[in-house]
């Protein structure tokens, strides 16, 4: 599934209402979890931090804490080095 600046934007940044913010947690909780795979778009992703400066820390921690290879930005994943 794709996530783009419009769900971002609608979930974390407060322009959705509590449906949208369910629905993205939901999202993200179950591919932390484990469950499908999320993609963000690299654009996407900076033109919702320009707006909201303060997501892109709140962003950076959610992938951080994600599988890896459960949230793909643009195509490029995080690599566990051993």
């Amino acid at each position: 599934m794709v996530l783009d600046d419009l769900v971002l934007s609608a979930g974390l940044a407060g322009t959705g209402n509590e449906h949208h913010r369910r629905e993205l947690s939901r999202l993200l909780r179950g591919a932390i979890d484990g469950g499908p795979a999320l993609d963000v778009p690299a654009l996407c992703l900076a033109e919702v931090t320009a707006a909201r400066p303060a997501l892109a820390g709140h962003l950076a921690d959610i992938i951080a804490a994600a599988l890896t290879g459960a949230i793909d930005i643009c195509g490029l994943s995080r690599i566990d080095h051993i």
